[in-house]
């Protein structure tokens, strides 16, 4: 079986491409474990339903998959993570 080692990074490559930053990234990540999902969501699954969801390839997942990312935007994504300028403008 095949693992893969992720490192986690924080900061800003240095120096921006042109002298001046052109674009901002944040990355939301769901951990398909039990604590995360409950720490972090509010939601209880089992071990063998996060595992199951980790094939992500699998159509009949999708439906799970989805409702579980939606989840996680309305509880990670927040309003304060944007900068002025991508605020709707007020007519």
């Amino acid at each position: 079986m095949f693992h893969l080692h992720v490192l986690y990074e924080r900061g800003q490559a240095q120096p921006p491409l042109g002298g001046l930053p052109m674009f901002s990234y944040l990355r939301y990540n769901v951990l398909l474990t039990s604590d995360w999902v409950r720490d972090n969501l509010g939601e209880t699954l089992n071990d063998d339903q996060l595992k199951a969801l980790e094939a992500m390839d699998e159509p009949n997942n999708t439906p799970e998959l989805d409702r579980v990312g939606r989840l996680a935007g309305r509880k990670l994504v927040k309003a304060e993570h944007f900068e002025a300028c991508f605020d709707s403008p007020r007519t």
